[in-house]
């Protein structure tokens, strides 16, 4: 169908051209082809603003009809379009979109260093040795050692064959005859508890501890480095 106005081509069946809104199926008397414009302005000034329908078509401000998309005039009642353009609008309610959450790397912390302490090894200590007891009478002058033999009673004197006198420890060597040391001088005795005891034996010229003179038959403790005086021969007694 040829509209008469603007002689554009409309659909079959349109009441209305959808480029001047001249009204079709009757005849009409031509128009200067300089009128359409201004057909088309007055009823665009005049028409209200179209509003978008649904499948994003447009409804028409006065009749309130659905028009296809992009036409100018309303098929219906021949109203102008222009003025909004079609917004496209889904008919379905639109279906939310999956947000895809990446979650962030956990970063594990490293554990902390092992910090391994060496054992303390402790050095053995040497053990000290226990010496057994070393008696021993020491000669002042000179320094000589005469060790006690290992028996409880030891007997210190001279030695005189004539007398039968042989005692433990002959002084002899050591001038106990010009030193005044009698044949049966004294005794050193050795105790269960382990103390050593001197004996003065009735000695002419005495036995002395430390320089303290004992009395006949008298028995006194030594010590350790106690000098002992027979007659004026001196030891030293060490353990």
């Amino acid at each position: 169908m040829t509209c008469p106005t603007c002689g554009s081509q409309q659909p079959a069946g349109a009441r209305f051209c959808d480029q001047c809104g001249t009204p079709l199926g009757q005849s009409q008397p031509a128009v200067a082809t300089d009128a359409a414009p201004a057909v088309a302005a007055s009823a665009a000034v005049a028409a209200p603003m179209a509003q978008s329908g649904p499948g994003g078509g447009l409804i028409c401000p006065v009749c309130g009809a659905a028009n296809i998309p992009g036409e100018v005039f309303c098929e219906n009642c021949g109203a102008s379009l222009v003025g909004t353009p079609p917004t496209p609008v889904s008919a379905g309610v639109a279906t939310p979109q999956p947000i895809n959450v990446t979650p962030a790397p956990v970063t594990q912390a490293a554990p902390p260093p092992v910090v391994v302490t060496p054992a303390l090894v402790s050095t053995p200590q040497p053990i000290p040795m226990t010496m057994p007891p070393h008696p021993r009478l020491i000669v002042v002058e000179g320094g000589a050692e005469i060790p006690l033999p290992p028996r409880d009673v030891v007997y210190i004197g001279r030695e005189d064959a004539v007398s039968n006198s042989f005692p433990d420890i002959d002084t002899t060597p050591f001038g106990g005859m010009d030193k005044g040391v009698s044949r049966r001088h004294a005794a050193i005795h050795h105790e269960a508890n382990g103390a050593y005891i001197l004996e003065d034996l009735g000695s002419v010229n005495g036995s002395y501890i430390n320089r303290d003179r004992l009395n006949a038959n008298e028995k006194r403790n030594l010590l350790p480095s106690d000098t002992i005086n027979l007659g004026r021969l001196g030891l030293r007694f060490e353990v």
